[in-house]
């Protein structure tokens, strides 16, 4: 290993054992495919939770998770999700767009079990994340109170939204 590399390790290894990590949380099962989220939690929780939306170009796999993204959020109390999602080509926006608002109604849905306030959520992420994130907006519902499943029967709309550079003209994108 190179001593670079190695003086990252150390320095940085102390700082990221002290999150609490929860993997491949299901939040929705479809099509025989599993969709999961990592829930970074931190030392001292103060309720507020941040979804954020691993995805560029509408693509996303497990590659994109990254603790180091989660600590600063975790060293101000704040629990982190990192999401998940179905990734283009087999996956279309609608169907992305509908995943993103089932992992916010799950994070909702077991707020208590992880420690945080159903009326703090948030949202964010850039690129295609970031349209995402606005997405979950203009597409939220109030849930099913009659539903079968109960995370079907929260709102899926974030309380607070961050989207970094999202694309925002359809009509002339490409």
């Amino acid at each position: 290993m190179r001593p670079i590399a190695a003086f990252a390790v150390l320095c940085l290894a102390p700082a990221l054992r002290a999150q609490s990590v929860e993997r491949d949380l299901i939040y929705m099962k479809s099509g025989g495919t599993a969709f999961t989220m990592d829930a970074f939690r931190p030392a001292k929780p103060n309720g507020i939770a941040v979804v954020s939306i691993v995805s560029g170009g509408w693509f996303s796999d497990h590659t994109g998770i990254n603790p180091a993204l989660a600590k600063p959020f975790n060293d101000a109390g704040i629990t982190v999700f990192q999401v998940v999602h179905g990734a283009q080509p087999r996956y279309k926006i609608p169907e992305i767009e509908a995943q993103i608002g089932r992992a916010i109604r799950y994070v909702r849905a077991n707020a208590t079990r992880f420690g945080i306030s159903p009326t703090k959520i948030g949202v964010f992420g850039g690129s295609a994340g970031g349209h995402l994130s606005l997405m979950s907006a203009v597409l939220a519902d109030a849930g099913k109170a009659e539903a079968n499943d109960p995370v079907d029967r929260v709102s899926s709309g974030p309380n607070a939204i961050v989207a970094l550079f999202p694309p925002t003209d359809m009509v002339n994108f490409g």
